[in-house]
């Protein structure tokens, strides 16, 4: 069974009907109040660049803090976006850039070198002016963003779990698990895989487990390691990067796997660190031994989860609703590109609704204008976004074969490196998402 997303045509649903009045009408003003449902990675740098256009963001969060995780990557396109609202050296400091990288093989037992650069993050920085930064502190990450926003008097308002949305001419409403409602003029659903906002647009389609989990977690940094160098292990049914994030830490991710959905579902974050040791060193990489072993050895904090694809919709908006970022496009994580992406969705959404429906044009955006601005929003990303998803899920299947023969195929391929194409679909990839001087 692929597991490649594909453009599938979901009947749309009616909107939740309003049952007794309609919105009331807002003050006449050429700002729009724009709700926004999460406030994980996108849902803050999106408030913050619509507030920089003249519009009055509010943000709602179901969880009670921000989120939690452990790392995540930071491409230069997210890093072109944050120099606009003055955040890029701040998230700067909350990792280390990749300088060199290092592919090795345990198929046939001691670690195999199979390809080295170690001059690739410089290739990329000279290409684009911006480093990649394979693993920032995920929960450091959010903090900086909410703050941020916060700071700026965006209202971030956590434990709100959004249930419903439904819109009318005159505007657009949220409703709340706790009976309270929000009322705006257009709404963005930055809230993930599991969508709330996209559920109210175009009806519930269950993600499909693709049968892979992944791993993932912080290490004491092992004697003698050599953390300059960020690390993809291969093997047999498995596959571990580790890159160092800290001066006596590295991250690391392990993907497996795991036929039977049930066993994902444990949550390991309200284990001991006696009890993630121990369920480490179960992990079949435990027993290739080398640097899996060492990397494992020193567990500090670890988190499973399974891996799940839901088909990219065929519309992102409806009316005065429009989805970013994975509720629109979700994606696998071997790429990094999830958050990244997302980045990209922000900037041209901010910059189509300054073309299109601006702050600062004599009467407030009409709905017409809105959704000329979420019909060219949707028409330039769901290409780029679509190759994105296509890429990881391609990059997964090849870290998880079983088969010895398939494995000792990939491990051949790699061996030849990142050539003059292989760079170049690299630096395509998180060179978005615009050249020169910002547009927002």
């Amino acid at each position: 069974m692929s597991h490649v997303p594909h453009r599938l045509v979901v009947p749309l649903q009616p909107l939740v009907p309003e049952p007794k009045t309609a919105l009331t009408p807002f003050p006449q003003s050429t700002a729009m109040k724009i709700i926004i449902i999460g406030c994980g990675i996108a849902g803050p740098v999106l408030a913050m660049l619509l507030q920089h256009l003249g519009h009055q963001p509010v943000i709602y969060e179901r969880q009670q803090t921000t989120q939690g995780g452990v790392t995540l990557q930071l491409s230069p396109q997210t890093f072109k976006v944050l120099r606009i609202l003055g955040l890029d050296k701040a998230a700067e400091a909350l990792g280390k850039p990749m300088l060199k990288i290092r592919y090795t093989s345990y198929l046939s037992g001691a670690g195999e070198v199979l390809f080295e650069d170690a001059s690739m993050g410089e290739k990329v920085q000279r290409e684009l002016g911006w480093p990649m930064m394979w693993s920032v502190d995920r929960p450091a990450y959010a903090r900086l963003l909410a703050d941020s926003a916060r700071e700026r008097g965006i209202p971030v308002r956590f434990g709100r779990r959004c249930v419903r949305v439904s819109q009318d001419e005159t505007g657009v409403r949220a409703m709340f698990e706790d009976g309270g409602e929000d009322a705006g003029e257009m709404l963005v659903g930055c809230d993930g895989l599991n969508s709330v906002v996209r559920d109210s647009l175009f009806g519930r389609v269950d993600p499909e487990y693709t049968g892979i989990a992944a791993v993932a977690g912080t290490s004491s940094l092992p004697p003698g390691l050599d953390a300059t160098w960020g690390r993809q292990i291969f093997g047999q049914g498995g596959h571990m990067f580790a890159v160092r994030v800290g001066e006596d830490k590295l991250a690391w991710g392990c993907t497996i796997p795991v036929p039977e959905e049930e066993e994902v579902r444990e949550d390991w974050r309200h284990a001991s660190q006696e009890e993630v040791a121990r369920l480490v060193r179960a992990l079949p990489l435990w027993g290739w031994g080398g640097e899996p072993r060492e990397v494992l050895g020193n567990v500090r904090e670890a988190v499973k989860f399974g891996m799940y694809l839901r088909p990219i919709p065929e519309s992102w908006h409806k009316g005065r609703v429009v989805l970013v970022g994975d509720a629109a496009h979700p994606t696998a994580p071997y790429l990094g590109q999830g958050a990244n992406q997302s980045m990209e969705d922000c900037y041209h959404l901010a910059r189509l609704l300054k073309l299109y429906a601006p702050a600062s044009q004599p009467q407030p955006p009409d709905i017409e204008s809105v959704e000329r601005a979420f019909r060219a929003y949707e028409q330039l990303r769901y290409p780029r976004v679509s190759k994105a998803v296509e890429q990881a899920t391609r990059e997964g299947q090849s870290r998880v074969m079983c088969d010895r023969e398939a494995c000792a195929r990939r491990d051949k391929m790699l061996r030849e490196g990142f050539g003059t194409t292989s760079m170049q679909v690299v630096l395509e990839a998180v060179r978005g998402p615009y050249e020169g001087e910002s547009e927002v």
